[in-house]
């Protein structure tokens, strides 16, 4: 006994046609759904995060006045303090010196703000290296002392360099201040200067050991 099933096969196909749109519609319209869920969720945790950024850019900024007017009055008081008067002078210099690292930490908190939001500003110029290496090296100078260790500069060196002063002398700071905080009793942080040339261009590499 034979049977035409064209209808039935032909019904098929399009039950199979109709529930392969019926699937990726469903597809389409879950993303769709999940992308404006998730827009929502992530509006307010977006919010809350530029909130503290912009929080903490305004609150370093605000803090380098009056750390700067510290630190200015404590260096004239300092000149004022009679030479017998040893124990103020300490005082004294103890302020200056916790006065600095503030505006040491305030300057990196600005920096890291300043990032994140992509604000951050990049100034070139041309910069003495040794000069630069010395900068830093005095400002930790203090801290050397409590933790024993000794810092030597690099040879004396009349390299120019470009870059970014500010930037450069952060981030030495930050290598170097972990170099003598994780350093042994007694050790010693160094900071040396390479040469080197990549693809044409002369480069300059800083070692902090």
């Amino acid at each position: 006994v034979g049977r035409d099933v064209t209808i039935t096969h032909v019904a098929t196909e399009r039950l199979m046609r109709l529930g392969m749109m019926v699937d990726l519609l469903g597809v389409l319209l879950s993303f769709v759904i999940g992308y404006f869920i998730a827009g929502h969720a992530i509006k307010p945790i977006r919010e809350a995060y530029e909130l503290k950024q912009r929080f903490i850019g305004d609150a370093s900024h605000e803090l380098r006045t009056p750390l700067s007017v510290i630190r200015l009055s404590t260096e004239v008081l300092n000149r004022e303090i009679p030479p017998n008067m040893d124990f103020a002078r300490q005082v004294v210099g103890d302020i200056n010196d916790e006065t600095h690292h503030m505006s040491y930490l305030v300057e990196n908190l600005l920096l890291l703000a300043r990032s994140d939001t992509g604000r951050l500003v990049v100034n070139r110029e041309a910069l003495p290296v040794q000069s630069l290496i010395e900068t830093v090296l005095s400002s930790l100078s203090v801290l050397a002392s409590e933790k024993h260790v000794t810092l030597s500069p690099a040879p004396q060196t009349d390299l120019i360099a470009q870059g970014d002063p500010n930037l450069l002398r952060t981030l030495l700071v930050t290598l170097t201040e972990n170099a003598i905080k994780y350093n042994r009793d007694g050790g010693s942080v160094t900071l040396r200067t390479r040469e080197f040339s990549q693809k044409g261009k002369p480069w300059l590499e800083i070692q902090v050991m």
